[in-house]
């Protein structure tokens, strides 16, 4: 096999395992965490219900350029954006704000379509995503994103919307460390379940914390690890 890097500096033992399997040495295997994720750990904040739903929106198809996504893409994903938009305005107790892609072209989409549903949801281009999701109670984000991770560490519950046959397939699913929705009807009585059903939303919340605790390691303190390991070179 061609590697590209003479030793990697890994997430956690999961990544870890999946490099060794793939032939990697294991002395060239160093794991330290992810630098990425040190504010998020430092940041987890379980406070009181907000009533704030958080809605990170992502392309329609994130393997993709914009230029690349298929025209049969948008109206499903479209579906999924306006169902959920219906959903929560039934909850009175509820709001929802949106954060989507930074990439801008997916601003433009995800704007336009927000503005025809309803004028008066906010999308919050620029907000912190750490205290975004510090400050909700629920996160919806599309196809086992980033945002999966990053809601779990911080300890909020997720769904993600799957809206391709390949985020279906992901292993990260198996975890049952969030809810994942491939179908439009699944979505009102899976967000009551979260908001509504105290002991599901634990349920998820505790298995969410596992995977973090089994995935990543030095939470909060990653990117001094990684120093250390830049210096002893």
């Amino acid at each position: 096999s061609y590697f590209i890097s003479d030793k990697q500096a890994l997430w956690g033992p999961q990544v870890k395992d999946r490099a060794l399997s793939y032939g990697h040495k294991k002395e060239n295997l160093i794991e330290i965490g992810s630098p990425r994720h040190d504010n998020f750990f430092k940041s987890i904040n379980k406070g009181k219900k907000t009533g704030v739903i958080l809605f990170a929106t992502t392309a329609p198809t994130p393997k993709m350029s914009f230029e690349q996504i298929p025209f049969e893409a948008y109206p499903n994903f479209d579906n999924f954006v306006r169902e959920v938009c219906r959903v929560v305005k039934e909850f009175c107790d509820k709001q929802l704000i949106i954060k989507p892609h930074p990439q801008a072209d997916f601003l433009s989409n995800i704007t336009k379509i927000i503005k025809e549903i309803d004028p008066s949801i906010p999308i919050l281009y620029n907000a912190s995503l750490v205290e975004l999701i510090n400050s909700c109670d629920l996160v919806i984000t599309f196809n086992n994103s980033t945002v999966v991770l990053d809601s779990m560490i911080l300890a909020k519950p997720v769904i993600s919307l799957l809206t391709e046959k390949w985020a279906e397939k992901d292993d990260l699913i198996k975890t049952d460390a969030f809810l994942p929705i491939s179908d439009v009807a699944e979505i009102e009585n899976s967000m009551k379940k979260i908001l509504y059903d105290v002991d599901f939303k634990n349920l998820l919340l505790k298995n969410s914390n596992n995977f973090v605790n089994d995935y990543l390691i030095h939470h909060g303190n990653a990117s001094h690890e990684l120093a250390k390991l830049l210096d002893s070179f």
